[in-house]
């Protein structure tokens, strides 16, 4: 059985994590792929708006042995921001 891996809560936490690479590597795997499958665009805001707010959270998921199985990134929208 492996140790846990410390989850980051914030890109400073990412920055001082131990596994700071592997973070990077699959945050930016998972920007690749929101791009390659379209899921946003840009528009311009419209008047007197504000654009919601996003957060990225990491995870480490692992095996029932225990062992790390991966790394994982997400981007979740503050939807509940919206009015």
């Amino acid at each position: 059985m492996t140790h846990k891996i410390s989850e980051p809560q914030t890109f400073m936490d990412v920055d001082r994590s131990a596994h700071r690479a592997q973070w990077i590597e699959v945050t930016n795997a998972e920007y690749q792929a929101m791009l390659a499958n379209d899921v946003w665009e840009l528009v311009s805001l419209p008047a007197n708006r504000k654009a919601l707010e996003s957060k990225w959270v990491w995870k480490a998921k692992y095996n029932e042995d225990g062992s790390l199985e991966r790394l994982k990134a997400r981007l979740c929208l503050k939807g509940y921001l919206q009015i």
